[in-house]
């Protein structure tokens, strides 16, 4: 299978696909309510990993078939090309993604790879997608809308105002993450199954 995540501090998101590019499934791991509940950031940082650790393992459980999988997670030392973020925040987020990816490894070694993909590389494949992100558009809006007209079955709760959930957003960049990669992959790896 081929699987896409989304790695933030706050939520991160998961879509597994088909080894054909089908999708099956989005979930989210939210890990918020650390910031509400600990005072120190030793704290914070024990239920964010013990938590994505616990994530980690159910899409393992959920999702791993015995086959060969493929992980794509975005790379995040890329906020540095766009100015868009201060330092601290992209070492924090390259750190928790580094993190996310050795548990990721940890529980698929030796039957799976992961593929770290810089977000431009994401944006410019699926724009042959047809997903086209103007300069000042809304991003998120714009992804979620998009994946939610490709996918009628993909889950956007709602909360009190008739807005998507912030998680929704976060499994539709997962989505967007894996279906790069099992295009570039499908592109590339002579060995990676056609559809």
């Amino acid at each position: 299978m081929i699987y896409g995540w989304d790695v933030s501090t706050a939520i991160v998101g998961f879509t597994a696909f088909t080894n054909a590019g089908e999708w099956v499934a989005s979930h989210h791991c939210d890990l918020r309510k650390a910031d509400d509940v600990f005072e120190d950031k030793a704290s914070v940082l024990n239920y964010k990993a013990d938590r994505v650790m616990e994530f980690v393992e159910e899409m393992f459980d959920k999702y791993h078939d015995g086959t060969g999988d493929c992980h794509f997670v975005e790379d995040r030392l890329a906020g540095f090309s766009g100015g868009g973020s201060n330092a601290g925040t992209i070492m924090r987020l390259a750190a928790f993604n580094a993190m996310v990816c050795w548990m990721i490894w940890c529980k698929w070694r030796g039957v799976g790879h992961i593929g770290s993909i810089h977000p431009t590389t994401v944006k410019a494949t699926m724009k042959s997608e047809g997903l086209l992100i103007p300069k000042g558009g809304d991003k998120k809006k714009l992804t979620l809308d998009w994946v939610k007209a490709r996918e009628s079955e993909f889950p956007v709760d709602k909360n009190r105002n008739d807005n998507p959930q912030p998680y929704c957003y976060d499994r539709a960049d997962s989505y967007i993450t894996g279906r790069a990669g099992y295009l570039l992959r499908k592109r590339f790896c002579k060995h990676a199954p056609r559809s």
